[in-house]
């Protein structure tokens, strides 16, 4: 960047910061800008575009350059929004609610309103892209993944946003569950317990976070200098029918009833456990004298509490709460947005230690 146009960057950051600067919001026309400045339109460019990779402003079509975070009346509300899921995501209702309460909480807390928008996937993108250009929010909060539909209308608006319950490998501002940990929470659970028989099972569409609680497993159990048996372990990655997956746990709980002493299964997500549950009393093997179980979530499969389901909970209210104190905090500091971790917690109930 030249000499002039790092005084001029550095003239705008410090008309931002003493609220001289776009006081409605909005910066000055370039014209005037321009003027005010001494340089031309093509250094003035170079400074928003800098401006805006800071996240200091974004960009609004017909009307110019509007602050993310303008100084405002201690009486005026900041807005967030929070883009709810499209169908088929994965996402529960139960998960989907408790996330919505604590996102809730947390914008109270901090004298903001949280809107809510929701859209067909196909037009989201447009959609929110007319939001934003409208100024109508500080900023964005997804659920569970940010769609390729949006990506590209966020990241060049400039707005900052964050993805709560991030399940991907990706790199993006997030609010995730620390899954390694959920499976080392799980596996010195079990260790701790008596446990030297241990496997995992797990799967889906998106097989990257069982891959990672099945790592944090195996740590857990080495610091023990054990590790999971392969035999009554399993991670699907190719979509199977119920019938399939049933016959694949079947097999699998048949595994263990030929080991010596006490078995365990760590399932990466209660769903996997009412699967696991139901087979083992088709073989009539109980829980937990002839299997221990313990599941993930408390959220997939409701009636896991009642069964008497020991869990490594996801705790969603956190979840949504964290997010919105992410965004609030860059509000707060003139920041980008950072990310944050999540551990669970055991719930424990009788599945393990009847």
């Amino acid at each position: 960047m030249q000499k002039r146009t790092e005084e001029a960057l550095k003239a705008i950051e410090d008309g931002l910061l003493n609220g001289d600067i776009g006081g409605s919001g909005f910066l000055p026309s370039e014209r005037e800008l321009c003027r005010r400045l001494s340089i031309g339109r093509g250094a003035l460019r170079a400074v928003f575009d800098e401006l805006i990779r800071r996240k200091r402003v974004y960009h609004v079509p017909g009307k110019g350059m509007k602050l993310l975070f303008p100084e405002r009346e201690s009486l005026v509300l900041r807005k967030y929004i929070l883009v709810m899921p499209a169908t088929g995501t994965g996402m529960r209702n139960g998960e989907i609610a408790n996330i919505l309460c604590g996102a809730a909480s947390s914008a109270a807390h901090f004298n903001a309103e949280l809107l809510l928008f929701f859209s067909e996937d196909d037009l989201v993108g447009r959609r929110l892209a007319a939001h934003i250009s409208e100024g109508g929010c500080d900023g964005l909060v997804f659920l569970d993944r940010f769609p390729k539909a949006v990506q590209d209308v966020v990241e060049q608006s400039g707005m900052r946003y964050v993805v709560a319950n991030y399940e991907e490998a990706g790199s993006v501002p997030c609010v995730k569950m620390d899954f390694r940990g959920v499976g080392r929470i799980a596996g010195r659970y079990l260790v701790e317990r008596g446990f030297r028989n241990i496997g995992f099972i797990g799967g889906g569409a998106n097989p990257f976070i069982y891959k990672e609680m099945f790592a944090g497993l195996k740590g857990a159990l080495a610091e023990d200098d054990l590790a999971p048996e392969k035999d009554i372990c399993r991670i699907f990655e190719d979509a199977l029918t119920e019938e399939q997956l049933s016959l694949s746990v079947e097999k699998l709980l048949k595994n263990i009833a030929r080991k010596k002493g006490k078995c365990a299964i760590f399932a990466g997500r209660d769903h996997w456990a009412r699967r696991i549950w139901t087979v083992a009393q088709h073989l009539d093997m109980r829980i937990p004298e002839d299997i221990a179980l313990i599941g993930y979530d408390n959220v997939s499969w409701e009636e896991g509490r009642y069964v008497g389901l020991t869990t490594v909970e996801q705790p969603a209210f956190n979840i949504g709460e964290t997010a919105i104190r992410l965004l609030n905090d860059a509000a707060e500091n003139m920041q980008p947005v950072q990310s944050a971790l999540i551990s669970g917690n055991i719930i424990e109930r009788r599945s393990v230690c009847g």
